[in-house]
Parts: C-alpha cells; structure tokens; sequence
C-alpha cells in the first residue's frame, strides 16, 4: 500500500467554492448557486430550491464524507441542492431513495433510473415500496423537482451508483474495476497495523436489494487491531452491538482504492457487501 494514486480530474473550482458558501455551521451543506438542466424555474420558494437558492436542507442520510469539499469514492451519496449535474449525469441504473413525511410518519419513495425504448431520453421509474415493481415513470426534471418540498427545501434524498460503480467530486462516475487494485490480505493486515485508528468511508450491502450507509455508531474515528492470523476487529466510537465489526481478512477479498483499504465480500457476482476503511492516528 503507498500514497494515493494519481487522480485524474479536478473539482471544479467554482463547485468547490459554492458547496464552502453553502455549508452550515454543523459542517452539512446546505442550499448553493447553481443552475440545473432540463427544469424551468419561477419566482416560487420551490423552483428556487430546485436552483439552489433555497433554504438550508437538513439531510439525515448525511455521513461525514458527505461533508468534505470533495466527497471520496463510494457506490453512494447524499444528496444536496447542489447535487443537479451528479443527478442529472446519473448513468443507467442508478437508484434515488427518498424519505417523504407524512402524517402517519415517513416512507421511502424509490426510483431507478432506465433507458425505456418507449421514451426519447432515459426516464426514472418509481418502484413499489416493498416490491420491484414499476409504478410511475417521471422524466429527469419531474424527479428533480419532486425532490423539493413546496418551501423550497431539499427532501432528504440518497443516490447509489449502479452496483460496480463508484462516484466521487474529483473522478465523477467510473467503474470500480478501473480503481480498486486487489491486495493480499498478509499486505491488508500489514498496512492496517501500522495505524492504531480508521474512518469507515462507505458501507454497501448488494444483491436483491441495496442497503448503503455507515451505522451512526461508526462516525467518527474507530479503533483497530489486527493480528498476525488477519484477524481484525473494528470498534466504532458509538455504543451499542452495532459498534463492534470482526473479521478475517484471510476470509474476504481487500483493494487498494486509492489509498483507501477496500474489504469487500461478494461469492457470487452482484451479491454481497463491502467497507471501506481509511487509516489515521
């Protein structure tokens, strides 16, 4: 394992400095200046949200990395108002999960994003809440507008590449065979015992169904050990079962993606789980 590899592209820097002119004090983003495609805009609170002028979004689904002037590779992420150009250039089969409130409580609405020979253009098809089956069919503007709250505020809101793909501010979307170099695990435990702390970057589980996003528990710095079998055991700074993680690093397949250390479990091809550890004092 060494430096991180060279990256291809840069943020742009009129990007970076909206998302630094959007952050709110506790460290999210929040409404930004930006234009997006496709969508005709008004006067309303709303069409200013779906333009980035509108009130600050609070968004649970957030992690820490969703809080970095550039967001590090994963298979997902929050989205912000700020977000449309990553929306919009979603490639085929990205999913949207979006929390909609309600007088009984809240529900996920879930969308993915087709090429349907029905259609001119790609479309984003609604799903049913508990089965995979299509329910509406809404074109990239409609979604984005759905995605805002008649104040002008952002639903919360995450978006998940297609399963082997990855997205970051400074790469956009690439396949994760084009990043992850696979290691031995004799190489992953000896990188890892050099450092007595990690932050967990990203977590997905894939298959039928997707469930992406690090526990609240591990936010933050967690501790971890290593022995010479590959035995590694990951203690978050939260409370709680969900705080613990062990495993042997003899036992899954381990990627360097740039810098970061990939363990990723997946015996048949589109099913199974990954983590993504990144190393600190």
């Amino acid at each position: 394992m060494g430096k991180r590899g060279q990256l291809m592209n840069t943020i742009a820097p009129e990007k970076a400095a909206a998302r630094e002119a959007a952050r709110n004090e506790n460290g999210t983003f929040g409404a930004q200046e930006h234009s997006s495609p496709e969508v005709t805009v008004g006067p309303s609170p709303k069409a200013l949200g779906m333009i980035g002028l509108g009130p600050a979004s609070e968004n649970p689904l957030a992690e820490p990395f969703d809080s970095v002037e550039e967001r590090p590779l994963r298979p997902y992420f929050a989205l912000t108002p700020g977000d449309d150009d990553e929306f919009f250039d979603a490639p085929i089969g990205t999913t949207v999960h979006m929390v909609v409130k309600g007088k009984g409580g809240s529900r996920v609405r879930r969308f993915v994003k087709a090429d349907d020979a029905r259609f001119e253009q790609p479309v984003w098809h609604e799903l049913a809440e508990f089965r995979e089956v299509e329910i509406a069919t809404h074109t990239a503007g409609e979604l984005w507008e759905e995605l805002f709250e008649d104040d002008g505020r952002m639903r919360s809101a995450m978006l998940c590449a297609p399963h082997g793909m990855l997205y970051s501010d400074r790469r956009g979307f690439v396949d994760r065979a084009d990043i992850d170099k696979p290691i031995t695990w004799e190489e992953a435990r000896d990188f890892l015992a050099a450092f007595p702390k990690a932050h967990l970057v990203s977590r997905s589980r894939f298959g039928d169904s997707r469930d992406d996003g690090v526990p609240p528990a591990f936010h933050g710095k967690a501790h971890i050990t290593v022995d010479e079998g590959g035995y590694l055991r990951i203690t978050g700074p939260g409370r709680g079962r969900n705080a613990v993680r062990a495993l042997h690093l003899s036992n899954v397949q381990v990627f360097d993606r740039d810098g970061d250390l990939v363990i990723r479990q997946e015996l048949d091809p589109g099913f199974g789980w990954e983590e993504v550890l990144r190393p600190t004092r």
